[in-house]
């Protein structure tokens, strides 16, 4: 659910400059190279079964809409898939605008087992939605360098990330190889281990 091409082209946030005219291309290339491809457009609310996986759409763009988007992260569809008697929160670039948003909109309802952190450990702003997600599985999309810089004490993503680690008990971190985590999902408390393992990478 991509809001119009020209809510995307907003000066001065990371690569949105272009957000707009990839968007529209990205229209234009599956009515070119799929045409038979049927696409659905996902509302918040809607419930979708994908084999053995529920699929919950919590939030779209157009629980911004139609104030305009002050960076495009906001505009990041939030899924939460539960398979394999785990529920699993996608955040995806959940930001400064959306999360307040998505926290007010669902609460508690939030609670999951397993969370994607949001745009890779960042965006303090969040940090309420780590507290009604209570995840106690964290997935970092990025590297460990980049892990290991927003864990300390002194940055400006600290709090959000004291948040995320009071709940966790394992962590994964996908760096260059990735990871595969079995469902349904078995605690390793891996913690500690993990942070130590970072801060020395």
């Amino acid at each position: 659910n991509y809001a119009p091409p020209e809510r995307h082209n907003i000066t001065g946030t990371a690569g949105v400059e272009v957000g707009g005219p990839a968007i529209t291309k990205f229209y234009e290339d599956v009515k070119k190279y799929m045409p038979e491809l049927p696409m659905i457009k996902a509302h918040t609310g809607q419930v979708m079964d994908f084999g053995s996986a529920t699929v919950e759409v919590l939030f779209t763009v157009e629980d911004i809409l139609p104030k305009d988007m002050n960076n495009t992260n906001n505009s990041s569809m939030v899924l939460r898939v539960e398979m394999g008697g785990s529920s699993i929160m996608l955040l995806a670039d959940t930001s400064y605008m959306s999360g307040p948003i998505l926290n007010n909109m669902w609460g508690d309802y939030l609670k999951s087992d397993i969370v994607q952190i949001a745009h890779h450990g960042m965006w303090p702003s969040v940090a309420d939605i780590y507290h009604s997600i209570e995840g106690e599985v964290v997935l970092f999309s990025s590297m460990y360098s980049l892990v290991r810089d927003h864990i300390k004490s002194d940055t400006k993503w600290a709090d959000v990330m004291n948040v995320i680690l009071d709940y966790a008990k394992d962590i994964y971190v996908s760096d260059a190889q990735g990871e595969v985590i079995m469902l349904p999902y078995i605690a390793k408390n891996n913690k500690e281990a993990q942070l130590e393992y970072i801060k020395n990478r």
